[in-house]
């Protein structure tokens, strides 16, 4: 969707991030943002499909667990997933992988080695 993606980037204060020339304003310049980033850390669900789609790495963090997941069968790159529904206790869920995490450093560390930052 052409003016969501606008919308988007409009939002978007990049600032002195060198992987951009210029504040995009088109799908054209999402692709190109994309295709430069190592994944994609998010809380939407389209967000992480269309990563998916695009080939990119994703993190979602979930809030409720309650809601139809989808599957991504024919994608080389499955989603990491982070419920936070319980007080105190963050799930983990990644292609057949369930772990709890206790503390929010925990997921920080996951994530800095997932993307190897």
């Amino acid at each position: 969707d052409q003016e969501l993606i606008s919308e988007l980037f409009a939002k978007i204060d990049l600032g002195h991030n060198n992987l951009y020339m210029h504040k995009g304003n088109d799908s054209k310049e999402l692709i190109y943002l994309l295709n430069k980033v190592k994944g994609v850390v998010t809380n939407n669900f389209w967000a992480e499909a269309l990563c998916n789609y695009m080939a990119v790495n994703t993190t979602n963090f979930i809030s409720n667990q309650t809601k139809r997941l989808p599957k991504y069968q024919h994608f080389h790159y499955k989603p990491q997933r982070f419920f936070f529904n319980q007080p105190g206790l963050i799930k983990f869920s990644y292609l057949e992988e369930e772990r709890e995490f206790l503390e929010m450093n925990q997921v920080v560390d996951h994530i800095h080695f997932y993307f190897k930052l």
